[in-house]
């Protein structure tokens, strides 16, 4: 199987997990991830924002301003063909 065809699965397989059930697997990896020994111990993190197909990113994103920890997040540069990761507030 091609990498494309994963993807494809894959985002066919996060579409179809019903809002509920969603919002409950998101609480659960915000959970692990805000109790994480690394995520603890970090000063800084880069995250994703996540759209809504995605495992929710917001929450620890302001989590982790909150807790004045450096948050950085991918920017593409479709000109340049480059991704870069810029600082947010």
């Amino acid at each position: 199987m091609k990498s494309k065809d994963i993807r494809k699965e894959f985002l066919n397989t996060r579409k179809n997990i019903p809002f509920g059930e969603k919002e409950i697997l998101n609480s659960k990896i915000f959970e692990n991830v805000k109790k994480s020994d690394l995520y603890i111990r970090s000063q800084a993190i880069l995250a994703y924002v996540s759209t809504s197909d995605e495992v929710d990113t917001r929450k620890l994103i302001v989590h982790a301003l909150k807790q004045n920890k450096i948050v950085a997040v991918p920017v593409c540069d479709y000109q340049k063909r480059e991704m870069v990761f810029v600082k947010i507030d």
